[in-house]
């Protein structure tokens, strides 16, 4: 065991080896190792935004992508909204191979920070420093955001400032938004509880965080593009793969395939019926709201019904996973079934793991089911949550009886 003194030291050398080694390990990677990874369209995407040329443009993002070693015969479209563009800026500045060793780089550090975050926010214990490190780490959609170059680390990490900031910098909270909503559908029972609730609240100092935020990327994308909403519009519309007809590996995207195929707004409907939960969950809930745990249900719960996702994405959920598994800690001495259940429930994200390890494409819609271990888990721990909490409670209303 490290001495906590010198525990520092140990991790600055550890640092230091790994620098040195990027630096020499990365210009010997060919290009076309890239080809594979979703970098490659941020990266055409960012380096068309730095040279004010059109960032949704298919014929530059089809020379660039195809340059790093994409194998397809056609272009592939970055989704994402104008407001996202100043996030790829600096990765555009450097050359391929260097600009995707930053991404991976802030990637594990958007990773350790959140999860970070969680542990203050939470309150973990320093006894339960292992189950955390294991939920963090050997969470499967964790490794496959890193296999794929995905953005979910940011997304992850701007939707924990939220939570961390909402008590007491409400104006910060709402900046923080700005991520999040690069995929808005992934979050959409949060956003429309979120909505009630500053309404309800007059909660404005994070709506006015929201807009601002919004405004300057906006601005920003405008500043390197005028055109560039339009450019996203057309590049949206006129996109070589419409998502209409793809099998969308969600579970609203493979139920609407297998009974509904034709009928592609069947797969909204999960989302819309969830987003009336949502609102209700809030309202019997808003004398003791609390972001930082109802919040989390409500993203987890969007990933259930949301109308379009990859496996990839559910990375935003391990804020609530680490959550329910201080919960599980704390209420471990309870009973066999839920040692049993918490059992079956590891043992399917390993076996998600495996499937990554294995390359199992994520297309194939084979991962659909994940979201659902997930929600089990949090369950799981809330209920050993409500069970820890309400023993005290029980136990002196019993000696009040006695006494009385």
């Amino acid at each position: 065991m490290i001495p906590r003194s010198k525990r520092a030291w140990v991790l600055a050398a550890v640092f230091a080896v790994a620098l040195a080694t990027a630096f020499l390990w990365v210009p010997k990677i060919a290009p076309h190792n890239l080809g594979d990874r979703d970098f490659i369209v941020y990266y055409a995407s960012g380096r068309l935004a730095l040279q004010q040329h059109n960032p949704y443009d298919p014929v530059e993002l089809f020379a660039i992508e195809k340059s790093l070693g994409y194998a397809a015969d056609h272009v592939t479209y970055p989704r994402e909204p104008p407001w996202l563009l100043w996030t790829l800026i600096p990765f555009g500045l450097l050359s391929p191979m260097w600009g995707w060793a930053l991404w991976l780089a802030a990637s594990i550090a958007a990773l350790l920070l959140a999860s970070r975050l969680c542990w203050r926010m939470q309150q973990w214990p320093i006894t339960a420093r292992r189950p955390f490190v294991y939920a963090t780490y050997l969470f499967a959609p964790v490794l496959a955001c890193l296999v794929t170059s995905q953005m979910g680390f940011f997304m992850m990490l701007a939707l924990v400032l939220v939570l961390a900031c909402e008590p007491k910098r409400d104006f910060w909270a709402g900046a923080a938004l700005v991520l999040p909503a690069i995929k808005p559908q992934l979050l959409a029972i949060f956003w429309i509880v979120q909505l009630v609730w500053i309404i309800h609240r007059k909660r404005w100092r994070l709506a006015l965080g929201a807009a601002s935020a919004f405004a300057a990327a906006s601005l920003l994308a405008v500043a390197m593009d005028p055109a560039v909403f339009s450019h996203w519009y057309e590049a949206s519309v006129h996109s070589a793969e419409p998502i209409a007809p793809l099998l969308v590996p969600s579970l609203s995207g493979i139920f609407r395939a297998v009974f509904f195929r034709r009928a592609f707004w069947v797969q909204f409907v999960p989302a819309g019926l969830g987003m009336v939960w949502g609102v209700w969950y809030y309202w019997h809930r808003r004398r003791e709201w609390n972001w930082r745990t109802h919040g989390l249900a409500l993203a987890l719960a969007s990933f259930v019904v949301t109308p379009y996702e990859w496996f990839t994405d559910e990375v935003l959920v391990l804020p609530a996973i680490l959550q329910a598994t201080l919960w599980i800690y704390r209420a471990r001495a309870s009973s066999a079934r839920r040692i049993v259940a918490a059992g079956v429930l590891v043992a399917l994200n390993a076996l998600l793991l495996m499937m990554v390890l294995s390359k199992v494409p994520f297309p194939l819609g084979v991962y659909f089911w994940s979201p659902l271990v997930w929600l089990g888990w949090w369950r799981l721990g809330w209920r050993g949550h409500k069970k820890v909490t309400q023993a005290p409670e029980l136990a002196s209303s019993t000696s009040r009886a006695t006494s009385g």
